[in-house]
């Protein structure tokens, strides 16, 4: 991977629909920024909710914790299940096969939100890369991007809950 990189973290169930279910192409909400501020830019940055490495950690105490009740955990069975609809909508699945993604999303384990962070280079998605519209973005001056169809070859990931090895 060349260029500059974007970070997207997602969860172990959300990758494992993706790869099943939409032929390995995955939704990805990125940042160039990982964690903290930039250091090359430290006035400019985004806000803690879009930084993939504050969105990593605290989908990592949800699932440590068991969380049933966790923010994040449930932002990803709702967007889980709205991607199963619009991805029906769009004729990439069937009936059947939403109704299967919306059984799984009910029945996931908490387990099944294990965190993982996936990185690719800005240089390689240049033809399906989008950002995020301003009134969409955590703050209007944050740098955020949408993939809706990631190819799983286009990016690595990343478990970095390396304590549970």
């Amino acid at each position: 991977m060349a260029g500059r990189r974007l970070y997207s973290t997602n969860s172990l169930l959300a990758y494992r629909i993706s790869k099943r279910y939409y032929n390995d192409k995955h939704y990805v909400w990125a940042s160039p920024s990982f964690g903290s501020r930039s250091t090359q830019e430290p006035l400019i940055g985004n806000p803690v909710s879009s930084r993939p490495a504050s969105r990593y950690k605290q989908l990592r105490e949800e699932v440590r914790d068991t969380d049933r009740h966790g923010h994040l955990i449930q932002e990803q069975r709702l967007g889980l299940r709205t991607g199963a609809q619009m991805k029906h909508d769009q004729g990439v699945i069937s009936k059947e096969q939403r109704d299967e993604i919306m059984a799984v999303v009910d029945a996931a384990e908490i387990a099944d939100f294990k965190p993982l962070l996936y990185v690719f280079s800005l240089d390689d998605v240049k033809g399906v890369v989008k950002k995020v519209p301003v009134n969409e973005r955590a703050h209007p001056l944050s740098e955020e991007y949408i993939i809706e169809e990631l190819p799983g070859s286009m990016f690595d990931i990343l478990d970095l809950d390396l304590d549970n090895d």
